[in-house]
C-alpha cells in the first residue's frame, strides 16, 4: 500500500526500477507513522495518519494545507511533494534528524546558541504575521482559534487531570482551582487571537538542515495571540534558557516585531505572563499524559524544568492575588524540584 502511494515520487530519490525499503522512524509525542525512504539521489519522508478516523484524516489535510500556506508566505517549512487525500499520506522533504534542542546540546557553544535563537525569533515573527494573511481556518483540524474554552478544558483542565491527578496521583479537583483558572483565562483572553499560532513552537519542532532552521509539526496551527508561541520558545523545557537569555530574546522579539506589526507594547508585556502561565500548565499536562498514558518515559526527563518554569512564572508579582492556585501549586512545584535534585 505504501509503495503504491509513493511510486510517483521515487524518481526524486532513486533511479528507475529501484524500490527503496521504507524505514520506520520515531516521532515525539505523535502516534502517526513516519517513514524514511533513501536512494542514490537523496531521501524523503512519508507521514501517515494515526488511523482512518475522520479526525486523523483531517489532521493530515491540515498539515498539507498549512504547510503549503506557510511556505507560500516564505516560512521555512519542509517541501511537501505530494498528498493523498484518500489515505491521508503526505510525502515531503527529509530535513534530517537534528533539531534545535540537539544542536544546542551537542554544540555547547553560547555564540552558536544565540545565533540559532535569533533565527528562531525571526521565523516566529514572520510566521505569526505573514501566516495570518489569507489563512483559511476551515482547514484547522482541531479548533480555528485559541479561545477561553480551549484554555479551560485543554490547558488548565488538562494540567489538573493529566498532571496533578494522572501523573502525581494527587486528589486535587478542578473545582478547587476553577476560580483562579477562570480568571486567568479571562485575562489571557484579552490578547486578540488574530495572528497565526503554531501552539508548539519549541526547540524540537525546529530542525537544523543545511545550516538553517526549518519549522515542522504545524498541523495544529490556528489563529491566536502573539504571546503564546513566544512563551513556548522562551519557556521550553527541552532547552533550559537562562533568565538573561530569555529577557534578551524577549526584547529582540519586540524590536523586530515592530518592523512588521503594530502593537501596544505595554499591554503585550503585561498580558504575556498570563499566556505564559497557560502554556506552562498545558506543557505539564502534556508531559503527564505522554508519560503515564502513552507510556513514553522520554518526556518525564523534562518535567523538572517544566515545573521550575511554572514556579518561576507563578512567583511573579502579577500572580500574588491568585491565592488558591499559588497555595496549592507552589508547594507541589517545590517538592518535585527537590525530588529531582
Amino acid at each position: 500500500m505504501l509503495q503504491d502511494i509513493i511510486k510517483s515520487y521515487l524518481s526524486l530519490i532513486t533511479d528507475e526500477g529501484v524500490s527503496p525499503v521504507p524505514v520506520r522512524i520515531a516521532g515525539d509525542g505523535s502516534n502517526r507513522p513516519f517513514y524514511r525512504l533513501s536512494g542514490s539521489k537523496g531521501s524523503l519522508i512519508v507521514v501517515l495518519p494515526e488511523s482512518k478516523d475522520p479526525l486523523h484524516l483531517k489532521e493530515s489535510e491540515a498539515y498539507h494545507y498549512i504547510g503549503r500556506h506557510l511556505a507560500a508566505k516564505g516560512i521555512p517549512t519542509p517541501v511537501i511533494y505530494g498528498y493523498d487525500r484518500t489515505t491521508g499520506a503526505i510525502i515531503m522533504e527529509d530535513l534530517g534528524d537534528v533539531h534545535l534542542e540537539r544542536a544546542v546540546r551537542e554544540e555547547n557553544n553560547t555564540g552558536a546558541m544565540e545565533r540559532w535563537y535569533l533565527e528562531a525569533v525571526e521565523i516566529l515573527i514572520n510566521m505569526q504575521v505573514r501566516g495570518a494573511g489569507g489563512f483559511d481556518t476551515r482547514y484547522c483540524f482541531d479548533t480555528p482559534v485559541y479561545d477561553r474554552k480551549l484554555m479551560l478544558e485543554r490547558e488548565s483542565g488538562y494540567f489538573v487531570q493529566a498532571f496533578l491527578q494522572g501523573y502525581l496521583g494527587l486528589e486535587i479537583t478542578w473545582d478547587e482551582l476553577a476560580p483562579d483558572f477562570e480568571r486567568l483565562a479571562d485575562l489571557a483572553g484579552e490578547q486578540s487571537p488574530t495572528l497565526f499560532l503554531h501552539r508548539d513552537f519549541q526547540s524540537r519542532n525546529l530542525m537544523v538542515c543545511k545550516g538553517r532552521l526549518r519549522l515542522i509539526d504545524f498541523q495544529g496551527g490556528r489563529l491566536g495571540p502573539l504571546a503564546y508561541d513566544l512563551a513556548s520558545l522562551l519557556f521550553d523545557p527541552y532547552v533550559d534558557l537562562t533568565d538573561n537569555m530569555k529577557e534578551a530574546l524577549f526584547e529582540t522579539y519586540l524590536l523586530r516585531l515592530r518592523r512588521q506589526h503594530q502593537i501596544n507594547e505595554e499591554d503585550f508585556r503585561h498580558h504575556f505572563w498570563y499566556i505564559a502561565l497557560q502554556r506552562a500548565l498545558q506543557m505539564l499536562g502534556a508531559f503527564g499524559f505522554l508519560t503515564r498514558v502513552k507510556k513514553k518515559p522520554f518526556f518525564e526527563l523534562y518535567i523538572p524544568v517544566a515545573i521550575k518554569n511554572l514556579k518561576n512564572i507563578l512567583d511573579r508579582e502579577i500572580f500574588t492575588s491568585f491565592h488558591k492556585l499559588r497555595q496549592i501549586v507552589i508547594p507541589i512545584c517545590d517538592r518535585v524540584i527537590a525530588g529531582s535534585e
